[in-house]
């Protein structure tokens, strides 16, 4: 946004934009502030990172201060995963639900194919109790006489 304003909003940091005059004003609360103390160290901790990203006006300034290309590659690269990852869980969310739906046919099929297999087993069982085979060909024998 071309025009950019930092404002305490309720005892918390703000970054309003907008697009121009008379258009409507964006804003967020920015991770910023002074750091009191020591600063614990929890490297396995990276929310900061993508919480709010576009928004953190610390972050950036403190990637900035580190002038490190490789480590802000590496934290845009990490925010871009980050950004992926809803996207990811839905596919396999869709994924599993596919595939659930798939094993429920699959058992609704052999289940029929099992009842068809059931019917054709108790006709053959009729024709074998009624010799029907020997009854035949002794039609065939009689028809060709």
């Amino acid at each position: 946004m071309p025009f950019l304003q930092f404002k305490d909003i309720n005892s918390k940091p703000h970054q309003l934009g907008t697009e121009g005059a008379g258009q409507m004003i964006h804003g967020r609360p920015i991770l910023g502030g002074p750091v009191e103390g020591e600063v614990d160290n929890h490297d396995e901790d990276l929310e900061m990172l993508v919480s709010e990203p576009t928004y953190n006006f610390a972050l950036a300034q403190a990637l900035d201060y580190l002038d490190d290309p490789g480590v802000l590659s590496k934290v845009a690269c990490f925010c871009n995963y980050a950004m992926q990852l809803p996207v990811v869980l839905d596919q396999s969310r869709m994924f599993h639900n596919l595939v659930m739906a798939f094993g429920a046919f699959q058992e609704w099929f052999n289940d029929e194919n099992q009842a068809f297999l059931g019917r054709m087993e108790q006709c053959w069982q009729r024709l074998v109790a009624r010799r029907v085979q020997a009854r035949v060909d002794w039609a065939m024998l009689q028809l060709h006489q």
